[in-house]
């Protein structure tokens, strides 16, 4: 407290609650740190609110052979939003160059290395009330760890939910109907080329993207999965996005029925399987060049083949005579050289075909 004496002054209220707290076995310096860092949260928190009496209670007693200290202030509080963050690194409320938000974050760890546990808590008051002489306020409190702890687990779970529709390139959607309000995942937004902080998702705004060949099998589809409950069969369309990208899209999901039996709600993915069409017909272009380049080598090989062929039979059936036998050797081996260059050529042909195409 002594550190801070030129913070508190005459504008802070310090009450002290101590108890019988025994001798313990604990890093001074450290825990010190812990109380500077709290203590001076607390008088930011009081000296930014615009309450007339500025309040600071410190209390510590025992409860189960467990030593607890509490740090309670009638500050400005913390938004409930931001109670997931608080012992984030670098993270503060504070204004640019009044902290470095490291404060809790190394105050938590010193805490852990004494085996103890440091907890957030909101108390709720009601309005006070007077008995004889004195005043009360009726006040809870609400233990936030336990919500802490809740939300960073969703936060990570959201997190790897996002990070595994990346990679696999499936965006989520939850739409009402008939209304056509919808929610989307941060991959969905990413495979229509928007961004969710500028977009309101809508059902109309995808049907837009929809190019006008597929824009009848995709309204079909809609107005199927609109009136059956259960999941649905699957379409496949092409959009083409803000950013003029074309994409081959796979599109499925579940409708619901509210208690009235109509369809109130559809719950889909679309899968982004542009990169999977492109190489597709990219190996059938390759497959339909190269049957091309097979037929036209082919009747390139006959000319030499034949040749071979007819004068190999003419030597078996034995019907020339040698002068004539030495010409047709000579004449077979003129046919084995342009044979020979033919296949080289459909070999360098094929071997310079080009697999990017």
């Amino acid at each position: 407290m002594t550190l801070l004496n030129s913070q508190i002054k005459d504008k802070i209220k310090v009450v002290k609650c101590y108890e019988n707290i025994p001798q313990l076995y604990c890093s001074i310096g450290k825990l010190n740190q812990v109380f500077l860092n709290l203590i001076s949260n607390a008088i930011y928190a009081v000296l930014n609110n615009n309450k007339k009496e500025k309040i600071i209670t410190i209390s510590a007693n025992v409860i189960d052979d467990n030593l607890q200290l509490s740090i309670k202030d009638n500050g400005i509080g913390i938004e409930e939003s931001l109670f997931s963050k608080i012992f984030d690194p670098f993270f503060t409320t504070k204004e640019v160059g009044q902290g470095t938000g490291l404060g809790l974050a190394i105050s938590q760890g010193i805490i852990h290395d004494h085996k103890g546990n440091i907890k957030p808590v909101r108390i709720t008051a009601g309005a006070p009330f007077r008995a004889g002489k004195y005043l009360f306020l009726a006040a809870y409190f609400r233990d936030l760890s336990t919500e802490k702890a809740a939300i960073d687990k969703a936060l990570t779970i959201q997190e790897m939910l996002s990070k595994a529709e990346g990679i696999a390139h499936v965006g989520s959607f939850e739409v009402m109907l008939p209304e056509g309000h919808a929610i989307w995942s941060d991959e969905m937004f990413r495979i229509v080329d928007l961004s969710p902080n500028e977009t309101l998702a809508h059902k109309d705004l995808f049907t837009q993207l929809v190019i006008a060949d597929d824009q009848e099998v995709y309204q079909k589809w809609m107005s199927k999965v609109s009136t059956i409950e259960g999941e649905s069969t699957p379409v496949q369309v092409q959009i083409k996005t803000h950013k003029g990208a074309l994409k081959h899209l796979i599109i499925s999901g579940v409708g619901y029925k509210n208690a009235q039996g109509e369809i109130y709600k559809f719950i889909g993915v679309v899968k982004d399987i542009t990169t999977r069409v492109i190489t597709m017909e990219g190996l059938k272009m390759q497959n339909q060049k190269l049957r091309e380049i097979a037929w036209a080598q082919s009747h390139l090989v006959r000319g030499p083949l034949s040749d071979i062929l007819g004068i190999t039979k003419i030597i078996q059936d034995d019907v020339a005579n040698m002068q004539e036998k030495e010409m047709l050797i000579s004449q077979l081996h003129e046919a084995a050289q342009k044979l020979d260059q033919v296949i080289k050529d459909v070999v360098n042909n094929t071997g310079s075909f080009d697999e990017s195409a």
